[in-house]
C-alpha cells in the first residue's frame, strides 16, 4: 500500500474512532518518511485517544518545525484543550486563531479553556465570537449561559440555558449544566430532580444521588462555616467571659443553646432556601461533613461544662478548643493533600 492510500485509511479509521488500527497504517509512513507532515499530524490526531502525553510531545514539534501551519495548530490546540493546563491551551488557541481566525471549533475550545481558568469575560467573549459566525452547537449558547450566570448576570444565564435543556432534552451535560447553575440559584428541588435526569440518562444509575448529593452539599458551606465558626470563637472567649464574675455564669448554660437554636433556623437563609429537614438529610448522607459537624457541636457542649466545673471550684476547665483546633487543621490539611492528589493523578493521566 503506498503513502497516499495508507495515509487515507488512517483518516477513516480515526472518523471512527479507532485510534490504534490508524497507527498501524501511520507507522509504516513515518518509518521511511519521518517527516512527512500529514503523516505526523494523523499521528498526533490519533494519539489522543492513545496516548496524550506522546501526542502532547508529538504536536509541539510539528508546530516547531511548521509554524505556519493552522491545521497542526489546531490539532495541538485540541490536544492541550484535554491534557494541560487552562493557560497552555489557551496561549495555543490564540496562536491557533491568529492562522485560522474563523474556525469555530478553537473559538469553542479557547472559551472552554478561559472558562476553566475562571475568566468569564474573555470566556464569553470567545463563544460569542463562535456563535457569530454561525455555530449552531447547544453546548456554545450552555457556555454562554453559563458565562454570564458567573459574570452575575444570573437570570440571563439560566434563561439560556433553560431554553438549551427545553430544546435538547436528552443532552445529559446539558441536563447537568442546568441542575448546576438550579442549586446556585437556590432551586435545589429542581436541581436535585435533574441532576438525577442527568445521570440517568448519561449511565444509566438508578437514582444517582451521588451527582445531586455533590450539588446540594456545595450550598451548605455557609452553614458548616457558620457553626463551627460560632462554636469555635465562643470556646475560645469563653474562660474571660467566666472570670469577669458569678453573674456570668448562668449565661454560659443558656448562651450555646440560643446559637445553636438561632443557627438552625437561619438555615433555610443560610443553604439558599433548602429547608431544615433537607439540610439535615443531606448532612447525614455524608459522613465527612456530618463528623465536622459533630466536632462543631462539641465546642459548643464544652462551654456548658466549663460552666459547671467553674461554678463547683472557681476554675476554668477547657482543653477542648485546642484539641478540635488541632482536629481541623488536620482535617483540613488531609483535604489540600487529597485535592492535590487527586490534581496531580488527574494531570497524569
Amino acid at each position: 500500500m503506498d503513502d497516499d492510500a495508507a495515509l487515507g485509511t488512517a483518516a477513516q479509521l480515526i472518523d471512527l474512532g479507532q485510534d490504534a488500527n490508524a497507527l498501524r497504517y501511520i507507522g509504516p509512513v513515518l518509518a521511511h518518511d519521518p517527516d512527512n507532515p500529514l503523516a505526523r499530524l494523523y499521528e498526533v490526531m490519533a494519539l489522543e485517544g492513545v496516548d496524550a502525553d506522546r501526542a502532547r510531545l508529538r504536536g509541539q514539534a510539528l508546530v516547531a518545525d511548521h509554524p505556519d501551519w493552522a491545521e497542526a495548530w489546531v490539532q495541538l490546540t485540541f490536544v492541550l484543550a484535554h491534557h494541560a493546563t487552562p493557560a497552555e491551551a489557551a496561549t495555543a488557541a490564540g496562536r491557533t486563531l491568529q492562522l485560522d481566525p474563523d474556525n469555530i471549533q478553537v473559538h469553542l475550545s479557547m472559551s472552554d479553556c478561559l472558562f476553566n481558568a475562571e475568566q468569564y469575560q474573555a470566556s464569553l467573549e470567545a463563544v460569542d465570537r463562535a456563535l457569530w459566525l454561525g455555530t449552531q452547537l447547544w453546548q456554545a449558547q450552555v457556555r454562554r449561559g453559563y458565562c454570564l450566570f458567573m459574570l452575575g448576570r444570573r437570570v440571563e444565564g439560566l434563561q439560556i440555558v433553560r431554553r438549551v435543556v427545553g430544546e435538547h432534552p436528552d443532552e445529559p451535560e446539558a441536563v447537568k449544566a442546568l441542575a448546576a447553575l438550579e442549586a446556585d440559584s437556590g432551586n435545589h428541588q429542581r436541581a436535585l430532580d435533574l441532576a438525577n435526569r442527568a445521570a440517568n440518562e448519561a449511565m444509566g444509575q438508578k437514582g444517582t444521588a451521588e451527582v445531586a448529593h455533590r450539588i446540594l452539599l456545595g450550598s451548605l458551606n455557609r452553614v458548616i462555616l457558620t457553626w463551627l465558626g460560632t462554636g469555635l470563637g465562643l470556646s475560645i472567649i469563653w474562660g474571660q467571659i467566666l472570670r469577669s464574675g458569678p453573674s456570668w455564669a448562668p449565661i454560659g448554660a443558656v448562651l450555646p443553646v440560643i446559637l445553636v437554636a438561632a443557627q438552625v433556623l437561619a438555615w433555610p437563609r443560610l443553604s439558599r432556601g433548602q429547608t431544615r429537614r433537607k439540610v439535615v438529610s443531606i448532612l447525614r448522607g455524608d459522613s465527612g461533613v456530618l463528623l465536622v459537624m459533630g466536632w462543631g457541636l462539641l465546642l459548643y457542649c464544652q462551654t456548658i461544662y466549663s460552666t459547671v466545673r467553674w461554678l463547683f471550684d472557681r476554675q476554668y476547665h477547657n482543653p477542648l478548643p485546642m484539641l478540635v483546633l488541632v482536629a481541623m487543621v488536620g482535617l483540613i490539611v488531609f483535604g489540600l493533600v487529597g485535592r492535590l492528589r487527586k490534581a496531580v493523578t488527574t494531570r497524569t493521566r
